[in-house]
């Protein structure tokens, strides 16, 4: 366990159905993927084995897979896994399966749709995902977001997909222009907004040629629809007042503007 407050690591002895050495989905002992869920309680460190009913629909074994929350759910995708039950040949995978946290239960799996151009979030025809795995996602505003990965060749996959959650379609397919996997890599994502940072500066850019200057004490309103919470990578330290772990701005340095949300950009 690690903490976000004084940067420290320390380690807690846990009892009940404590899993296996795993890395990822495969056991370490015997090579081997499973697809066994792990419900581990953060107050008072016990582990318990979620048993699927006999009638669920549980998803394959894999690993390099992504889970990302939304709605008390648990959304994976993709991910290497094998290409059936009773065999060890390896392949890739391009599923979406929901975990209901409520009912520690997986729900049924649905066909894979895809938006027309006249559906579609660009008015392009969006094609299904490739199989992939060592991928990256996040979900933002109910749409779970697909980033780069490898196929079963190991080349890399230059592409962004999104899935809309409520609808379960894939609604949007964008190029991308660089090789993305998640073996170090993380995205976080606030529920309504993405920051950025290339319209931020391009904002304050027009601020400055007009005239307007954002940071000084008696400043200028910034362009109409723009409020910042400062410069891209401004510091930030912790309040807390009892019971409270909400993340303040550091106080007024010169370089820091009002609080106010971050502009967006409609995905």
């Amino acid at each position: 366990m690690h903490s976000v407050s004084d940067l420290t690591t320390f380690a807690r002895r846990t009892q009940g159905d404590v899993p296996p050495p795993l890395v990822g989905g495969r056991l370490v002992s015997l090579r081997k993927m499973v697809s066994d869920m792990y419900e581990f309680d953060l107050q008072t460190y016990v582990w318990k084995k979620l048993e699927p009913s006999p009638d669920e629909e549980v998803p394959g074994p894999r690993y390099f897979h992504s889970a990302d929350a939304w709605n008390n759910h648990l959304v994976i995708f993709g991910g290497m896994g094998y290409t059936e039950s009773v065999s060890d040949e390896l392949c890739v995978l391009s599923d979406v399966r929901i975990f209901s946290l409520a009912t520690r239960s997986w729900l049924p799996s649905t066909p894979v749709q895809t938006a027309s151009a006249e559906e579609s979030i660009d008015g392009v025809e969006v094609p299904p995902p490739r199989a992939r795995y060592a991928h990256l996602s996040s979900i933002t505003s109910s749409r779970l977001f697909i980033i780069g990965g490898q196929n079963l060749s190991n080349d890399w996959l230059d592409d962004i997909h999104v899935y809309d959650l409520p609808t379960k379609t894939w609604v949007m397919w964008k190029p991308y222009p660089r090789h993305c996997g998640t073996y170090r890599s993380v995205a976080v994502c606030a529920s309504k907004r993405v920051r950025n940072p290339s319209d931020e500066a391009r904002a304050i850019a027009a601020a400055a040629s007009s005239g307007m200057s954002i940071n000084s004490g008696k400043a200028s309103p910034p362009p109409q629809g723009y409020q910042f919470l400062g410069p891209v990578g401004a510091r930030f330290i912790p309040e807390r007042g009892v019971g409270s772990n909400v993340l303040r701005p550091i106080a007024n340095h010169g370089n820091t503007a009002p609080d106010g949300p971050t502009p967006t950009r409609e995905l």
